[in-house]
């Protein structure tokens, strides 16, 4: 939605609800779809929350638009044309209303304007003062609820990683994001979805994968019981973004337990268009855990085990190739990228610095692929 539009929205926060919330992502049209109660705590959220806590329309549509065009998992974590819709509607749940303004706040600078502008009764511009507000109740309301599991609770907490993350508070960071994925198990997302639609299915996974991603990249905190593909084996990777827009998501590769692509029977069929630059980051997160876990495997080993250590290393290696030779042509052309919604050049530079990023760690010790190679031969 365009800020042109914004005078449209409702003025202040949700302070109640009436509908489904962020996770209730119905079948049909907004207009359509059939109305859901809240649990009387999630009723609670937000009527516990202050209104002048919250931005105006015009600033709330504004600060919305900051994260879905800055945050790299935001169409994980939400479908944004119903977050908006719910949005409007009153239908979302306090806390992931404040922890998205409060994520949004880290790509804007104090004293920052806009055009038209706009203005925040408490806050005149102090998008770290104001951020960390947004922040610290987000995480109050969503912590202190987290023992009744629900998406929403895996989606604030995700947003508020980014957030903690992005101020260094990262014990913060850790228990926001093991809570996330905790919950996405609890839930049984990790399973075959039970969802009766497939935006829905498509949803939750994507919810499943943005936990995912962040457990893979901080290795040293992730909650893994054995190798990371072991959580995650069969289920499908996210879809594209034009279908996924479109609310006709057709998935059409998973992961083995060995970390291969396997294709989904038939979809590739339905959809011939199938690069998901989504599906891409998470093979490349997958990735990154298992070179970390291939280096520090390998740090000292022994003649014997050089052999099944260098096939090992080949796989790997051959696998991150793969993520660059599968890169459509179309979208190696700058001027062809810039026509198409589904991908951005900053979305396609970040995917291939982070395949650089992994190869550089992969051999980042050439004595030691050295003794490899040497110990092999």
């Amino acid at each position: 939605m365009n800020l042109e539009n914004a005078h449209q929205v409702p003025v202040g926060a949700p302070s109640s609800v009436e509908g489904p919330p962020l996770d209730g992502f119905t079948k049909g049209s907004a207009s359509g779809s059939p109305p859901i109660v809240l649990t009387p705590s999630q009723q609670q959220l937000n009527h516990n929350v202050h209104d002048d806590l919250f931005p105006s329309s015009e600033m709330a549509m504004f600060l919305i638009e900051v994260y879905f065009s800055r945050a790299y998992n935001a169409t994980l974590l939400y479908h944004k044309e119903r977050f908006v819709s719910h949005w409007i509607r009153r239908r979302l749940p306090s806390f992931i209303a404040l922890s998205i303004f409060a994520t949004a706040s880290i790509f804007l600078r104090n004293g920052q304007s806009s055009n038209p502008p706009l203005t925040l009764a408490d806050s005149a511009h102090d998008w770290e003062k104001v951020g960390a507000d947004w922040a610290n109740r987000a995480s109050q309301l969503v912590l202190a609820h987290a023992d009744i599991p629900s998406l929403e609770t895996v989606q604030a907490c995700q947003t508020l990683v980014l957030y903690w993350l992005a101020h260094g508070q990262t014990q913060r960071v850790n228990i926001h994001a093991n809570v996330a994925y905790r919950v996405c198990r609890l839930l049984g997302i990790n399973q075959e979805s039970a969802a009766d639609d497939p935006i829905t299915a498509e949803q939750e996974r994507r919810c499943l994968w943005a936990c995912w991603i962040t457990q893979c990249i901080s290795q040293d905190n992730a909650t893994f019981k054995g190798r990371c593909w072991n959580d995650i084996a069969g289920i499908p990777l996210p879809a594209t973004e034009i279908s996924y827009i479109r609310s006709e998501p057709c998935p059409y590769e998973y992961l083995t337990s060995d970390g291969e692509v396997g294709q989904i029977p038939q979809s590739s069929l339905e959809h011939p268009d199938t690069w998901s630059p989504m599906s891409e980051l998470v093979k490349l997160a997958g990735y990154w855990w298992e070179i970390h876990d291939f280096v520090k495997q390998t740090s000292n080993c022994t003649p014997v085990e050089a052999k099944r250590h260098l096939a090992s290393w080949m796989n790997i290696s051959s696998r991150l190739e793969k993520i660059q030779d599968a890169l459509p042509t179309l979208y190696r052309q700058r001027p062809a990228l810039s026509r198409h919604s589904d991908v951005n050049i900053e979305t396609l530079f970040s995917l291939l610095c982070l395949q650089h990023a992994c190869a550089c760690v992969l051999v980042r010790d050439p004595a030691q692929f050295a003794s490899l190679m040497t110990f092999s031969l």
